[in-house]
């Protein structure tokens, strides 16, 4: 079964509105009523109320995979941290083995030591290295912003128009 198509039935609405005020005037005075005609004449709130849910539904699935994800990044770095003991525990092997090993065949891989020429780059202190050679994230702190434009204009910032949004209560 296809979904309703909302555009539609917007429209619907639209004409129906046009249609019941003109032709009963003391209805576009009593809002109640005019919504009440109107929602027996289509499932527009149906519809909406339908997106709704699917909203909540799908921030309620965003929420819960970000748990997963944060749990995931736990994960993540236990198994980084294993592999890198157990390639530790498999360098040791290799090299102090008689005669030392420098290859090895599994079904599942070939490896091979690799002795680079040079070492990786350590840096004890980030807070001594020059701005050129850092990548620095800037993010405006909008809270924070935002009282100072309650008080104030600012050259680098204003407000933007408010945007309707849907509060929504379990």
């Amino acid at each position: 079964m296809r979904p309703p198509d909302i555009k539609a039935t917007v429209a619907q609405r639209a004409l129906n509105f046009d249609r019941l005020t003109r032709e009963f005037p003391d209805l576009a005075q009593d809002e109640i009523a005019l919504f009440d005609t109107l929602e027996g004449m289509d499932d527009l709130d149906v519809q909406i109320g339908r997106l709704l849910r699917e909203a909540r539904h799908s921030e309620a699935h965003a929420d819960a995979i970000g748990k997963v994800i944060d749990e995931d990044r736990v994960r993540q770095r236990h198994h980084r941290e294993r592999a890198d003991k157990l390639k530790a525990v498999a360098m040791w092997a290799a090299e102090t083995a008689v005669p030392p090993i420098k290859n090895i065949r599994t079904p599942e891989c070939t490896a091979g030591i690799v002795r680079p020429q040079k070492g990786p780059v350590i840096v004890p202190d980030p807070t001594a290295v020059p701005d050129r050679f850092c990548k620095i994230e800037r993010t405006p702190k909008k809270t924070e912003i935002g009282e100072l434009l309650d008080i104030g204009s600012l050259e680098w910032a204003y407000r933007g128009n408010p945007t309707p949004f849907w509060q929504m209560r379990k």
